[in-house]
């Protein structure tokens, strides 16, 4: 978070504003070191709209982003850089985190957008099919293709939360000081780890792509194949059973 220091006269007590002003500006700094950044958010605006220094819109919009409100966190970020006279240090790193924002929610609608692959319907008798002369390499290779292809998609969901772990301690990296004030992840380390994370999750798009494709052609061969007498599906109470003599 940004530090804040509301300058206060030492001739007489602070205004009923400036108290209201700090009082939620402190509680919000406690939601947030307990990482509740909703509630934090909120007690920013709470401050902004009391007192309106830039920083609070600032720290409202990094709550935001924390706490995967990216609607709020962009629209705030934005009104950030709309404001006249900010400190260019903090220009600078609102529009980073408003591409990171952008970019963290366009992954998250592709995420959604990936359909799962249709399950067989479901019959209340016992399906039995007729062997064809090559069922059993279809069958053999449908099985491989669908183990494969499943493997394929959970190692790529698997990296997925490596790199949202990996976003988010870079995003804590980079609000750290030292002691003298100054930021200890500089811009080149920020872009080179930010590579590695991105380099990450196009591994992930690519494995969890190619498990989906493996386990529909899969699928589509053991469906194609068919089976002899030794395969078939039963209604069960609670969905349905596939028995697999061999």
């Amino acid at each position: 978070l940004s530090r804040l220091n509301l300058s206060m006269s030492r001739r007489g007590a602070a205004s009923m504003y400036e108290k209201a002003a700090m009082g939620a500006l402190e509680l919000a700094r406690h939601h947030y070191a307990n990482k509740e950044y909703k509630e934090a958010a909120a007690l920013f605006h709470k401050a902004y709209k009391i007192h309106p220094l830039a920083e609070f819109l600032f720290n409202a919009a990094r709550a935001e982003q924390r706490g995967f409100q990216f609607d709020l966190a962009e629209r705030d970020y934005r009104a950030f850089l709309k404001l006249e006279g900010t400190d260019p240090a903090a220009r600078k790193r609102a529009r980073i985190h408003l591409a990171e924002v952008v970019e963290t929610r366009a992954r998250f609608s592709q995420m959604k957008a990936v359909k799962p692959v249709p399950k067989a319907p479901v019959t209340p008798s016992p399906v039995v099919t007729k062997p064809t002369p090559d069922a059993g390499w279809r069958g053999t290779a449908g099985w491989l293709a669908v183990g494969i292809g499943a493997t394929g998609f959970v190692v790529g969901g698997a990296l997925f939360v490596v790199a949202a772990l990996d976003q988010s301690r870079l995003d804590e990296d980079l609000d750290k000081e030292d002691s003298a004030g100054l930021k200890i992840l500089n811009y080149d380390e920020y872009g080179e780890r930010q590579g590695d994370i991105d380099r990450r999750n196009t591994i992930a798009w690519v494995a969890a792509g190619a498990g989906v494709a493996l386990a529909a052609g899969g699928w589509w061969l053991l469906d194609d194949a068919g089976s002899s007498t030794s395969t078939s599906l039963q209604l069960r109470r609670n969905g349905f059973a596939l028995r697999w003599r061999f």
